[in-house]
């Protein structure tokens, strides 16, 4: 799960939530970009190195990575299913974390949730198929080298997970207690994601009493991936002040 860690390492340690299908493995292009912190890539439960697991809930999930983690990361980041998962540690943990990244999340009220659901399933089979997780990969963008980590990480993972996974985000709404998070967290999307996400930066942020919001232009969901400086960069000025 670690990475750069060593007894004798002070630097902050940097929590990195991938999304679903995905392993802490796809942060490996990030690392090099963050030198600064002691990062820390758990696997959500049902993937990667966690696939035994079983996926519960989303804040199962947070409460199982705040164990893993045991208070080691005192900064936090995720993407998709991952910013999901960190956003109920903060509320889990509202005094534990100085910054976190949630990049690629929506605040609720998805429509078609029936349609949604359907596709999950079908999807929650395949994605282990290459063919299929190629192509995935290939919509949203994953650049050419990086692909083979994310086709070992779709291989790895629980159709249980995936599917119950991505039901509780379609089925996601804000849930209560962020205002007591004192994390200055920053809500980011890229510009070409669904307006569901994008329109709703503000609405999340309004949740946290220390918060910002941040539009990675020309890129979609997979930015943090697509771009691994910018979302480094993100990272580093969220961890010294707010982004307005």
């Amino acid at each position: 799960m670690t990475t750069g860690m060593g007894e004798a390492d002070q630097r902050p340690g940097l929590a990195l939530l991938p999304g679903v299908a995905m392993s802490g493995q796809i942060w490996t292009p990030l690392l090099p970009h963050l030198p600064d912190f002691q990062c820390l890539t758990p696997d959500l439960p049902g993937h990667g190195t966690a696939q035994a697991e079983r996926w519960d809930s989303l804040e199962a999930s947070a409460a199982r990575i705040l164990e893993t983690l045991d208070g080691r990361a005192t900064h936090l980041a995720g993407v998709s299913l991952g910013a999901y998962v960190a956003l109920h540690m903060l509320r889990l943990a509202p005094d534990q974390f100085q910054s976190a990244v949630l990049s690629g999340i929506h605040p609720g009220g998805m429509g078609n949730r029936v349609v949604m659901k359907v596709i999950s399933g079908v999807m929650s089979v395949l994605i282990h198929r290459p063919g299929v997780a190629r192509r995935n990969l290939e919509m949203m963008k994953i650049p050419e080298d990086q692909r083979p980590i994310f086709m070992d990480a779709a291989a790895q993972t629980r159709p249980q997970a995936f599917r119950k996974g991505t039901n509780q985000v379609v089925d996601f709404e804000l849930p209560g207690g962020l205002d007591r998070v004192r994390t200055q967290v920053t809500i980011a999307a890229g510009r070409n994601e669904h307006m569901l996400i994008r329109g709703g930066l503000d609405r999340i942020a309004a949740e946290f009493p220390n918060s910002g919001t941040y539009v990675a232009e020309g890129l979609g969901h997979a930015w943090p991936v697509q771009d691994p400086v910018q979302f480094a960069d993100l990272i580093r000025r969220g961890a010294v002040g707010p982004q307005r």
